[in-house]
C-alpha cells in the first residue's frame, strides 16, 4: 500500500512477505531429513505447493492475470498468511543450527 493506496497494493505489501519469509525457511530447513508438514511447510497438513511453486505462480499472474486479480491470486495461495510465525520458524531454526540444543531449548522456552 506504500505508493498505490489501493488494496491489491496493501495485499502485496503484506503477503509478499510472508511469501519472502516462507521461501527463507523453506530453504532453510530443506536439508533436514524430514516429512513433517510442521517442519517443513508450518503447518499441521501438508500444503499444495512449495515456497518456490508459489512464487512461479505469482510471477506468471504478473504477465498472465489482470491486475485486479493479483490480491485474489495472493490471498489463495496456500502459505502460511501470518509472517509472524514464520519469523518465530526462522529464529528457532537459525538459533539450533548455532546454539548447543539445551541452550536453544531454554532460549525458545523464553522468547515464546
Amino acid at each position: 500500500m506504500h505508493t498505490s493506496h489501493t488494496y491489491v497494493g496493501h495485499t502485496f505489501d503484506n503477503e509478499l512477505i510472508s511469501v519472502i519469509a516462507y521461501q527463507v525457511h523453506q530453504t532453510a530447513v530443506a536439508r533436514i531429513p524430514s516429512n513433517s508438514s510442521v517442519l517443513i511447510e508450518l503447518s499441521e497438513t501438508p500444503r499444495k505447493q512449495t515456497s518456490t511453486q508459489i512464487i512461479n505462480n505469482i510471477t506468471e499472474m504478473f504477465y498472465d492475470q489482470k491486475v485486479p486479480i493479483w490480491a485474489e491470486v495472493l490471498e489463495t495461495s496456500d502459505f502460511p498468511h501470518d509472517y509472524f510465525l514464520t519469523f518465530a520458524a526462522i529464529v528457532a531454526t537459525t538459533l539450533s543450527l548455532i546454539a548447543p540444543w539445551s541452550m536453544t531449548e531454554v532460549l525458545m522456552t523464553k522468547l515464546v
